[in-house]
C-alpha cells in the first residue's frame, strides 16, 4: 500500500508546482475582479473601445454613430455617459444573476417533482416555495435580513460600487442520486455561460459594421461577468477553471500529527500532559499544513485519569481574522487539560490526570468545504464520543484475557477529503442519508452537518474488537438487516422517520450469552478458526436455552423479530464472535476502505489502544517521517512540512531522517 522515500528530509522537492498554482490564482483573481467590480469591465470598455460604451451621445436607441467629437469627451456629458453605461452593466449584471439563481431553482423544481410521489403540482410548488431561501452571498445562508438584503442589492447599482453575489438555498433532502445534485449545481453555470455565447455574434457583427449600440454592449459586460461568477463558484475546480478537483495544497483540509516514547524526550519531558517540544515540532509542522487552508483545527492527545482509564482530550478552535492557528490551539489544548486534571469527579473527587508513556497527537487543520468553520464542524471528530463498556483485553504474549468492567471508548479520527457514500447491503447509501441511518443504528445524533462525523459514526459501527455487545450489534447489521429502510419501519430515511433498531440496553442484553461463554475459557484462549468456531457453537447453545433474556423482555422480543431461524442464529452467532477478535483498529479502516466512496487521507484513533493509530489515503496525500535512533514518528498531509529541525537548544540534528509518502493513487 505504500512506498518508501529514503532520503533526508531537508532535500525534499518540492511536491507542487508553484508556476501552475499562481497561474491558477492569476486565473481566478481576474475572474473575481470582473465579478465583484463590473466597474472593471467598463473601464476596459471606455479605453478599448469607446464608441461601443458611449456612441456619439448616450441614446440606447442609436443603432449608428460616427467619430466621437473633441466636446463629447469633456465636462459633464462624458461623466454622465460613463456612469450610464456603468450602470446598465451593473443593472445587466445583476438580471443575469437572478437568471443564474432561477436556473437552480428551475432544475430543482424539475428533479424533485419527479419524485414527489402523487403531490398535486400546486401542494408542491407551494412548499417548495417555503423552502427556498434567498441570501446575499457574503451573509449566512437564512440569516440574511430581508431589508438589509435588498438594500445591498440595489445598491449594486451604484457606479464603482463592489458588487456581491446572491445565493438560493434549496431543498435537495429528496434527492437519492448523486447525479441529480450535480445537475443543479451545474444548471446555473451552464445557462451563465450560455448567455454571452448568444449574445457574441451580434456583438461581432457590430464590430464588424462600426455600429454601436452601448445597451447591447451593456448587456454583453454583464452577461460576462456572471459568466465569470459562476465559474469562480459552480465548477468542481472552482475558481482553478478545472473539471477535476481542486490542486493539492489550495483550499484544503490537512493532517498532522506524532507518535512518540516519552522515554525519547529529554528528562523534563515526562511529567508534562504535552511535552512543549512536540508542541513546537507540531507548530512548525502546521505552520506548512496551514497553507493548505486553516480557518479551524484541532487536536487530540490520550492522558491517564485517576481511575487508571485512559481519557481522551481534545481541543477544537475557530482561527480568529488575523490569528495563527497553531499557537491558539495549543493555548486551548494545554488549558483544557489544566481544567480536567482537577475536575471534580464523584467517585474519586478530585480526578487529577497523569501522563501516559506514549504521546500520541492526532491534529487537523480545515478549510470549510462540507459546512461552514464552526468548532463543531471542526476535527478530529467523534460520534458517541466517550462512554462506558465491558472490554476484554488479552494480556500481551499470553492467551489469557481480563476483563475491564468499565473501560472508557473513545474513538476519533480525522478526514481530509471528500466522503460521499459508504456501501451498506450492496447499496451505496450517499452521505446525507448515511447520518440518518447511523444515528438510528447507535441510537445518538451528530449535530455537525458536515461528511466527516459520518466516518466517525462507522468507526463506533465497525471497530468493536474486545467488546461482546459493540459485536452483538456489528453482527446484527450483517445477519439481520437487508436494507437500510429497515431501522426507519421502512420508511425513507430521514429526520421524521421512525427508529425502530434495537436500542443499545437490547444488544448488551443479547451480549450476555457471549460474555458468561467467553468467560469460561478466558483464561488460556487463542482465537484460532476452530476455536472461534467452538465458542460460537458453545454460545449458540445457550441462545437456545432462553435463560439469558428472562430479565429483559424487550430484547427477547426484538430477539425472536429478527433472528427467526436457527441457521440465522448460527450465523448471528459465529459473526459475533468473528468480530470480536478480528475487528482491530487496522481492521475497521480496511473495511471502511473497502465500502467507501470518495477521497480520503483518514486518521483513527481508540483510547482502549492509546499507543497505536491507523493512517490510511485514498486520493489524499499522507506522508510519514521517522527517526530510528530517537525514536519518533510524525506526518502531515503535506510532504514539505516533515523538513523540520528538532525544536531544542544546541540540537540542529532533522528532527525526521526518513520520509514514507502513502500510495494514495489506489488507496
Amino acid at each position: 500500500m505504500q512506498r518508501s522515500a529514503h532520503a533526508a528530509l531537508p532535500n525534499m522537492p518540492c511536491s507542487r508546482g508553484s508556476e501552475t498554482l499562481l497561474l491558477r490564482l492569476f486565473a481566478a483573481g481576474c475572474l473575481s475582479c470582473l465579478f465583484h467590480w463590473p466597474s472593471s469591465l467598463s473601464l476596459a470598455a471606455w479605453v478599448t473601445c469607446p464608441q461601443a460604451a458611449l456612441g456619439c451621445c448616450f441614446s440606447f436607441q442609436q443603432q449608428s454613430a460616427g467619430p466621437i467629437c473633441a466636446d463629447d469627451w469633456h465636462g459633464s456629458a462624458f461623466f454622465a455617459r460613463a456612469l450610464l453605461f456603468d450602470c446598465a452593466v451593473r443593472a445587466a449584471r445583476l438580471a443575469f444573476g437572478v437568471a443564474h439563481e432561477l436556473a437552480h431553482v428551475v432544475a430543482t423544481i424539475l428533479l424533485l417533482r419527479s419524485s414527489s410521489g402523487g403531490e398535486s403540482a400546486a401542494t408542491f410548488f407551494w412548499q417548495l416555495c417555503h423552502c427556498i431561501e434567498l441570501g446575499d452571498a457574503e451573509e449566512a445562508l437564512g440569516e440574511a435580513n430581508k431589508k438589509q438584503l435588498w438594500r445591498r442589492l440595489l445598491g449594486q447599482l451604484v457606479p464603482g460600487s463592489r458588487a456581491s453575489g446572491l445565493h438560493v438555498r434549496l431543498p435537495t433532502a429528496g434527492l437519492e442520486q448523486r447525479w441529480q445534485e450535480e445537475v443543479i449545481r451545474y444548471s446555473g453555470a451552464v445557462v451563465s455561460v450560455l448567455f454571452p455565447v448568444m449574445l457574441l455574434p451580434g456583438m461581432l457583427s457590430s464590430c464588424a459594421q462600426q455600429t454601436w449600440c452601448p445597451l447591447q454592449s451593456a448587456i454583453f459586460f454583464g452577461a460576462l461577468a456572471v459568466a465569470a461568477g459562476s465559474l469562480l463558484s459552480d465548477l468542481p475546480g472552482g475558481p482553478m477553471l478545472s473539471w477535476s478537483t481542486l490542486p493539492a495544497g489550495l483550499f484544503c483540509c490537512g493532517n498532522w500529527g506524532c507518535l512518540v516514547p516519552r522515554e525519547s524526550l529529554d528528562d523534563s519531558s515526562h511529567n508534562e500532559f504535552f511535552p512543549r517540544v512536540l508542541e513546537h515540532l507540531l507548530s512548525n509542522v502546521l505552520n506548512v499544513v496551514e497553507l493548505r487552508g486553516a480557518q479551524a483545527g484541532g487536536c487530540a492527545t490520550f492522558l491517564r485519569g485517576s481511575n487508571g482509564q485512559v481519557v481522551c482530550a481534545r481541543s477544537r478552535t475557530v482561527k480568529s481574522k488575523r490569528g495563527r492557528l497553531a499557537p491558539m490551539l495549543f493555548r486551548k489544548l494545554h488549558r483544557q487539560i489544566r481544567a480536567a486534571s482537577w475536575s471534580f469527579n464523584p467517585l474519586t473527587c478530585f480526578q487529577r490526570l497523569r501522563p501516559l508513556p506514549v504521546v500520541l497527537a492526532q491534529g487537523h487543520s480545515r478549510f470549510g468545504t462540507s459546512s461552514v468553520p464552526a468548532e463543531n464542524e471542526t476535527h478530529p471528530h467523534q460520534w458517541l464520543g466517550s462512554h462506558s463498556d465491558r472490554f476484554w483485553r488479552q494480556e500481551l504474549g499470553k492467551n489469557s484475557w481480563k476483563l475491564e468492567d468499565q473501560a472508557d471508548v473513545c474513538i476519533t479520527i480525522t478526514h481530509n477529503g471528500d466522503f460521499d457514500g459508504w456501501k451498506v447491503f450492496d447499496e451505496v447509501v450517499p452521505n446525507v442519508n448515511l447520518g440518518e441511518w447511523i444515528s438510528r443504528i447507535l441510537h445518538k445524533g451528530n449535530t455537525a452537518k458536515g461528511d466527516s462525523p459520518k466516518l466517525a459514526g462507522l468507526m463506533d459501527i465497525l471497530l468493536v474488537q474486545g467488546r461482546w455487545a459493540a459485536s452483538a450489534r456489528l453482527a446484527f447489521i450483517r445477519t439481520c438487516l437487508m436494507h437500510v429502510d429497515e431501522v426507519c419501519d421502512w420508511q425513507d430515511l430521514g429526520p421524521e422517520a421512525p427508529n425502530v433498531a434495537p436500542a443499545p440496553h437490547v444488544f448488551r442484553a443479547w451480549a450476555k450469552p457471549f460474555e458468561e461463554a467467553f468467560a469460561s475459557v478466558a483464561c488460556d484462549f487463542e482465537p484460532t478458526e476452530a476455536a472461534v468456531k467452538n465458542l460460537a457453537h458453545d454460545v449458540y447453545k445457550r441462545l437456545e436455552a432462553a435463560e439469558w433474556c428472562l430479565s429483559d423482555a424487550q430484547a427477547e422480543q426484538a430477539f425472536s423479530a429478527y433472528v427467526v431461524e436457527q441457521d440465522l442464529t448460527r450465523k448471528f452467532c459465529q459473526v459475533a464472535c468473528t468480530v470480536f477478535f478480528a475487528n482491530d483498529l487496522m481492521s475497521a479502516v480496511w473495511e471502511f476502505f473497502s465500502r467507501a466512496e470518495g477521497t480520503f487521507g483518514v486518521s483513527v484513533t481508540c483510547s482502549l489502544w492509546p499507543q497505536k493509530i491507523a493512517l490510511a489515503a485514498k486520493g489524499q496525500p499522507i506522508s510519514l517521517a521517522f527517526d530510528s535512533q530517537r525514536p519518533l514518528a510524525y506526518w502531515a498531509s503535506e510532504p514539505g512540512s516533515l523538513a523540520q529541525i528538532w525544536p531544542t537548544q544546541g540540537d540542529r540534528s532533522p528532527a525526521g531522517r526518513m520520509r514514507w509518502d502513502m500510495m494514495d493513487d489506489k488507496g
